[in-house]
């Protein structure tokens, strides 16, 4: 949940060798420490800013530009009420003149404007739903029918953008300029013009010196905002436990009302009173009692995930899923992600086959495809073949162990845990079976490749 991967055959033998007693806290101020950690979390803050990619791989160039930024950001451990103005205020027009957001190849936010098209509908949109966790889109067209949010509501929140125009209205990858003396649109299908006003009323006053937008972000990240503090937090209680204490996790609303009130109010107040630390709220989560149960339900009332009173059993993403097979066989896999994304070679055909469709991980589910990928696909068969994984070919060469010691390794490596008893002597005995013509260390790559194909490796639990 932190890193993004699963621990190291040594760093999971020093945890359980540590004696210590806040053995804990080290494994956490560790990995919150780890590049891994940056890595991981400007990944997945960059697949919610640009939730477009996933249906549009003509938008895929704003990828690596807008993940290396959000990584920079959490490497420096920038205070998120920062990185969000940073977002919302970036220049789209240096000079005032018209830029090509389309062909921005340095590390910036600007990919937040170019995968909405720049359209200030689009740009509304998401900063409620990213940033206030309010899905205010369904008023762009008429009143909400089932929450209080009204059409003039949302062009109101719109207009905060309409100072970007782009050069030409039918291209979503033209050139965009800015004026900043706009702060007025038409509502779409109307003859009405709005003034730039914050949700649930007021409005800016606006000089024409700086982009409304300006003015937006101070709104939005103010102490005294009612939804940006609640929104965060019940993001990263989403990303530790996989499901939101307000779930879908962008939909603040009277009629879908927080599974614990009193939690969230307390954790937005801690992230307020930490100046918007998201590694603080993060430590107190995974340091939590919630956090370390175990996913093993023990009485029919603990069914209900809404209530936490068992680890819920969450399927890795597909990025979580082929780091930690790399992780487990030896392969060096830290610059993939970044550069390979629109790639066409089979690592990049694997993410695609285990995206998971569902906004909830614990509600993931696996195909016949999948298992098919898992079981003959390229990336598992390299990562068990003698000749390429470097953990085989340690486990199989290095000399005085036993075949006990290596099974005991390969769990190590692929589940983070010891066997059991039972299950140490059943692959013993499979790997020594001298009936075998394969002989010993083609066994052991069967085992291996038992583990990575099992549903224990596949899910976080």
């Amino acid at each position: 949940d932190l890193a993004g991967v699963i621990p190291s055959v040594w760093e999971v033998r020093e945890f359980l060798s540590n004696e210590e007693p806040d053995r804990h806290e080290q494994g956490v101020d560790r990995l919150l420490e780890s590049p891994a950690h940056a890595t991981h979390f400007a990944r997945e803050w960059r697949k919610s800013l640009l939730a477009e990619t996933d249906a549009n791989r003509n938008l895929a160039a704003f990828v690596p530009t807008t993940e290396q930024w959000l990584r920079n950001q959490f490497v420096a451990a920038r205070l998120y009420d920062a990185v969000v103005r940073h977002i919302l205020v970036c220049d789209v027009s240096p000079d005032g003149r018209q830029t090509s957001l389309y062909q921005n190849r340095e590390a910036s936010p600007l990919g937040f404007f170019g995968a909405k098209g720049a359209k200030p509908e689009n740009l509304a949109a998401s900063t409620a739903r990213q940033f206030l966790g309010v899905r205010i889109e369904c008023a762009q067209c008429h009143d909400h029918p089932f929450a209080d949010w009204k059409q003039e509501q949302f062009w109101e929140l719109a207009a905060f953008f309409a100072s970007i125009q782009r050069q030409d209205e039918s291209n979503e990858f033209s050139a965009v300029s800015e004026d900043k003396t706009i702060h007025t649109i038409l509502i779409e299908g109307t003859k009405q013009k709005v003034e730039a006003t914050y949700l649930g009323g007021g409005s800016p006053e606006l000089d024409g010196e700086e982009a409304p937008r300006v003015k937006l972000a101070e709104w939005i990240t103010a102490k005294e905002n009612p939804y940006f503090a609640r929104a965060t937090v019940n993001r990263l209680w989403a990303t530790m436990f996989g499901t939101g204490l307000v779930e879908p996790i962008d939909d603040f609303d009277p009629q879908n009302p927080a599974s614990h009130p009193e939690l969230l109010d307390k954790l937005a107040a801690e992230f307020i009173a930490q100046e918007y630390d998201l590694q603080f709220i993060l430590r107190s989560l995974a340091l939590s009692r919630a956090y370390r149960l175990s996913s093993v339900v023990s009485h029919e009332s603990q069914t209900n995930p809404r209530d936490f009173a068992v680890m819920p059993v969450r399927g890795l993403s597909a990025e979580q899923f082929l780091i930690s097979i790399d992780r487990a066989t030896g392969f060096p896999s830290e610059d993939f992600l970044l550069n390979a994304y629109g790639s066409n070679n089979y690592r990049y055909k694997f993410l695609e086959t285990f995206k998971n469709r569902s906004e909830n991980p614990t509600e993931y589910d696996s195909s016949p495809i999948q298992a098919l990928a898992l079981m003959n696909g390229q990336v598992v068969s390299l990562a068990t073949n003698i000749n390429n994984s470097r953990t085989l070919a340690a486990v199989l060469d290095y000399p005085g162990l036993s075949t006990a010691d290596r099974v005991d390794t390969l769990f190590l490596a692929t589940l983070s845990r010891f066997p059991t008893e039972e299950e140490q002597e059943q692959f013993v005995a499979y790997a020594e079976n001298e009936e075998k013509p394969s002989g010993e260390r083609a066994a052991l790559a069967d085992v291996f490749w038992v583990l990575l194909n099992s549903s224990e490796f596949a899910f976080n639990q």
